[in-house]
């Protein structure tokens, strides 16, 4: 694994770095569980609503008060993310407000501002040298050894499952909720660079099993190219470790296939492939509908219809409360051109890292490529930016990669200033 040189941190600012590196970690394991606290007794839901705001407001005075340490990319980073932020206030100011139901919508503000200060703070803690590739290894581990672990018990134990999809049952935890197939899959990759590669392997089969189990689609496709990315790539593995990582996942499917049976497995697929509204899960009604109302509403296209529009549109066209399911079509139509331009930044932004290990063929060049596949495939089928639970952990790592891209880029300057040619004189 290659190890990303770490830049010196001012001894006087090393105390407040270490706390927030320890709120950063403890919370980005708690996200995928908090689910599993906020639907059980009054108590709970407190604890799940109060942690992630505390967080919020120690990463907020954090990155106020603590020493700047950006390199290029995280300026840009900043200022993406200020971009984004200015994009809701002005749609929340200009259209009154919140517009949808206010279950749905309430919180949305405080989700997308609180998963790009964990972009940020992460950003900035890998800069220092503090959240480094064995931390996203560990605490992506952690989430998926936990949400595994929480389906067990729940089998072991023959808890009843909160809710079913055409006579399947969903997996429930040990509370009653339905795991999440996204956490799974955005904690890919940090099990991608575990340094024994045979344990690497073992967890991606056995994840991918989890995800499986979920009956989720998306969850399930972006499992599927993100595994086929980390075989063709690999971390610099050699070629029989390969061919082996391949066979234990091979097996592990073929596990889940007789136990649970081919047909079980198929069926959500099946009617997607049959083209049915219930196949597309209502995104064959939703992305018409909002794009219409992107194209047609000319006087929304600057700051757009207002937070929790989507969700009122699709009320109004068919009857369902339901979001966009795309987090194009949401920022679009929520916040119009001023929240778009800022998005396409974002992506062009971690497009840019992945060419900066490219060009320096850096170990760091797979891990960063997955996260963003995870990060644009579930932005158009499901949409990130709807829950903190679930996208903290990816924008964690988001952040993280563009701290060791920056890394990178210094070290080749700094070398550039060091370099004295030698020249001889006769």
């Amino acid at each position: 694994m290659n190890t990303i040189a770490a830049k010196p941190r001012r001894a006087i600012s090393k105390w407040l770095d270490v706390a927030v590196f320890r709120v950063l970690v403890g919370y980005i394991c708690w996200c995928p569980l908090e689910a599993n606290f906020t639907r059980v007794s009054s108590v709970t839901r407190f604890v799940g609503l109060a942690i992630p705001a505390i967080v919020f407001i120690v990463f907020a005075v954090y990155l106020f008060i603590s020493r700047p340490c950006f390199g290029l990319l995280g300026l840009k980073l900043s200022l993406i993310s200020a971009g984004l932020i200015f994009a809701y206030m002005m749609t929340y100011i200009i259209n009154g407000g919140i517009k949808g139901p206010v279950e749905i919508s309430r919180f949305w503000i405080f989700r997308v501002i609180l998963l790009l200060l964990i972009c940020q703070v992460s950003y900035r803690l890998s800069r220092l040298g503090l959240f480094t590739l064995q931390t996203i290894a560990v605490c992506c581990v952690f989430v998926a050894v936990s949400l595994m672990a929480s389906m067990l018990a729940c089998l072991v134990l023959e808890l009843e499952p909160q809710d079913s999809y055409d006579k399947i049952t969903r997996l429930p935890t040990f509370t009653g909720m339905s795991i999440s197939g996204y956490s799974l899959a955005f904690a890919l990759p940090g099990i991608a660079v575990l340094k024994r590669q045979l344990l690497k392997y073992i967890f991606i089969g056995l994840t991918l099993v989890a995800i499986t189990m979920t009956y989720r689609r998306g969850p399930m496709l972006c499992a599927s190219l993100v595994i086929t990315i980390i075989i063709l790539f690999g971390y610099r593995d050699r070629l029989c470790i390969r061919i082996l990582g391949t066979t234990i996942i091979i097996i592990c499917v073929l596990l889940l296939i007789v136990n649970v049976g081919a047909n079980t497995l198929s069926t959500r697929w099946i009617e997607l492939y049959e083209g049915t509204s219930r196949g597309f899960s209502m995104r064959d009604e939703i992305y018409p509908t909002l794009t219409k109302g992107i194209i047609n509403d000319m006087h929304c296209w600057l700051f757009g219809h207002g937070i929790g529009s989507t969700v009122l549109a699709c009320d109004k066209s068919f009857g369902e409360t339901v979001y966009a399911h795309n987090d194009w079509l949401e920022i679009t139509y929520t916040t119009g051109l001023v929240g778009l331009v800022p998005f396409i930044l974002l992506h062009i932004l971690f497009v840019k890292v992945i060419w900066v290990f490219f060009q320096d063929r850096n170990n760091m060049l797979m891990i960063s490529l997955v996260t963003y596949v995870l990060f644009l495939v579930a932005g158009l089928t499901a949409g990130v930016l709807y829950s903190n639970r679930e996208a903290g952990l990816l924008f964690c790592i988001l952040g993280s990669t563009c701290a060791f891209a920056d890394n990178i880029r210094s070290e080749k300057l700094r070398r550039c200033r060091d370099f004295v040619p030698f020249v001889s004189t006769t």
